[in-house]
């Protein structure tokens, strides 16, 4: 299956994430992750210079405001609610994505592959080569999206995730696989 863009992915807003985001984005990884980072973790990250995080900001979609955390979180209006965020670090010419989140009831939306193609934008702008991930073997939602972004497995972790295997995924990245709507980030 194929993600299917919202009505209102139109109105999707993606910017970097700053320090006042990190309470959302907090509380967006303790509904998204059964390990989530702790806001320090969050902080850490928006300090460290070879650290990118962007969120994807937009009207509530399909959302009450019981099924986002993160949105109630924030006290934003609602066409300034967390959907997502994407984190990672890039080394050299290798882009790791740390993590990947979208608000439960945003998903298979388009939200997740909009921060996904926009990190492969930056980091092929930035010199990167390869992007690499890693995601549960039984995230077949997810494993979807990163093969339909490019994606493939190259290695396992097992047991990583209480007991499940975690598949490690590289894509190579290139300016001519990337759709001009994301070139310009």
């Amino acid at each position: 299956m194929s993600e299917q863009p919202a009505a209102g992915l139109a109105q999707l807003s993606l910017r970097p994430a700053g320090a006042a985001d990190v309470p959302a984005l907090a509380a967006l990884e303790q509904v998204c992750f059964t390990r989530p980072w702790s806001q320090a973790q969050l902080q850490a990250t928006c300090r460290n210079p070879l650290a990118r995080i962007w969120v994807a900001l937009g009207p509530a979609l399909d959302l009450r405001a019981a099924r986002q955390p993160a949105a109630a979180a924030t006290g934003s209006p609602p066409a300034d609610r967390l959907l997502g965020y994407i984190s990672w670090v890039q080394v050299l010419d290798t882009a790791e994505i740390n993590n990947l989140a979208v608000a439960p009831a945003c998903r298979r939306q388009g939200v997740g592959r909009r921060l996904l193609q926009l990190m492969q934008a930056q980091s092929t702008a930035a010199g990167a080569l390869t992007a690499r991930l890693e995601v549960a073997e039984t995230n077949w939602a997810a494993r979807e999206l990163y093969r339909s972004c490019g994606f493939y497995e190259v290695g396992r972790r097992k047991g990583y995730y209480a007991g499940t295997d975690a598949l490690l995924m590289d894509c190579r990245l290139d300016t001519e696989n990337l759709p001009d709507l994301y070139k310009k980030y």
